[in-house]
């Protein structure tokens, strides 16, 4: 069971999300360098430039986390570069329609052509269809058509 937790910085109280491994979260920096190993030592085998992303935290050592992406890239970050905001990947081999309400007989308000990053607001627990927002749309889209969440999980 995901739970959150505190620590203290300074006199600064930050919360820090502790769950079983695996679980996905985002990018939260604009330049993130991603390691072969855990710690700064290691070599930088890419940089990431995209603030949002969606990754899955599959390892932690110390305050280094093992992240995948979707493509399968592996690698280490440091632990302040991810964030607990969910996202999700739209796939690039398909348009996806978002609806207006969870459910194909309602408007379409959107077709997303490739990849796009969004903002995972909802997703009820084996249901079809995920609440999400882009660029200022707010809509439904189904499941199958997101990158960053496992089957039947419950996003709130």
């Amino acid at each position: 069971m995901k739970k959150w937790a505190w620590i203290l910085f300074v006199g600064l109280s930050l919360p820090v999300y502790a769950a079983t491994l695996p679980y996905f979260g985002s990018l939260r920096a604009t330049q993130i360098n991603l390691r072969t190993g855990p710690g700064e030592r290691f070599p930088i085998q890419w940089v990431y430039t995209k603030p949002t992303l969606p990754v899955e935290i599959i390892d932690e050592f110390d305050v280094w986390y093992k992240i995948k992406e979707k493509d399968e890239t592996q690698g280490w970050v440091h632990k302040t570069m991810l964030s607990t905001r969910r996202t999700a990947l739209t796939t690039a081999d398909q348009a996806v329609s978002v609806y207006k309400k969870k459910s194909f007989s309602s408007p379409v308000i959107a077709v997303l052509k490739g990849e796009f990053i969004v903002n995972l607001l909802s997703c009820p627990k084996a249901e079809s269809f995920c609440l999400i927002q882009v660029q200022g749309i707010k809509g439904w889209v189904q499941r199958k058509n997101l990158w960053g969440l496992y089957p039947n999980e419950e996003v709130k």
